[in-house]
């Protein structure tokens, strides 16, 4: 759903995957780029900061949230 533009069913996807496993790193980074997609930056910021938790270091995700003045 995300990357044919359906954010809304993939927020859906991403909320029912998290449910079976709260940890889902992909889950977690799908979830907030589909945040980001439909204009709720605060959401998308904090599904970002979940998953950066989890996981090694996304070298993408991590400048692109110092340049938004997001990081940590």
């Amino acid at each position: 759903a995300f990357f044919d533009s359906r954010f809304g069913a993939a927020l859906q996807a991403c909320r029912r995957a998290l449910l079976l496993s709260p940890d889902s790193r992909d889950a977690l980074l799908r979830l907030g780029s589909s945040y980001y997609a439909l204009g709720d930056e605060p959401r998308a910021r904090q599904a970002w900061d979940r998953a950066r938790a989890l996981g090694p270091p996304d070298a993408f995700l991590t400048r692109f949230m110092a340049e938004k003045g997001w990081a940590k």
